[in-house]
């Protein structure tokens, strides 16, 4: 089939089509966190929220979004999340923007008292959003305090 007879029988053209052989590379993400705050208190009870905030750049070629991870780390060492409800998504962000995060974990009757760390790390994936089984995937950076004496439970 030529040109005319492809015009024709599909009635549309095709200008600049560039075609690939051989395995094409995806641009895989890259991210990185820093520390803009820590939690602002020696000392919190049970209704207060103990937050973090720290600043998210795509470090990578494309855009994406990005997910913030935070646990705090009890005195047995036990990560808490309050339900996976500690994490954030960043908005869409552009290669070399940056955006900052807060994320939070509320103290509950049941944190037991005593010293506490925290854990903030950045991913790329989440899958099953919301369902029991959710999980946050393709770990790109960490800010790691959870050995730490941040802050105390009383």
């Amino acid at each position: 089939m030529n040109r005319r007879e492809y015009i024709t029988a599909f009635g549309t053209t095709m200008i600049g089509l560039t075609t690939a052989s051989g395995p094409v590379a995806a641009d895989t993400a890259n991210g990185s966190l820093e520390l803009v705050s820590s939690p602002n208190q020696d000392e919190y009870s049970d209704g207060e929220e103990v937050s973090v905030t720290v600043e998210v750049t795509n470090d990578g070629g494309s855009s994406n979004t990005m997910y913030v991870g935070y646990s705090v780390v009890d005195p047995s060492g036990a990560m808490l999340d309050n339900g996976k409800t500690t994490d954030k998504d960043t908005d869409y962000l552009s290669p070399g923007e940056t955006q900052e995060v807060e994320v939070t974990w509320e103290v509950t009757s049941e944190a037991s008292p005593g010293n506490y760390g925290y854990l903030v790390k950045l991913w790329d994936d989440r899958q099953n959003n919301g369902a029991p089984d959710e999980g946050l995937y393709n770990e790109l950076d960490a800010i790691d305090h959870s050995d730490d004496n941040v802050f105390e439970v009383v």
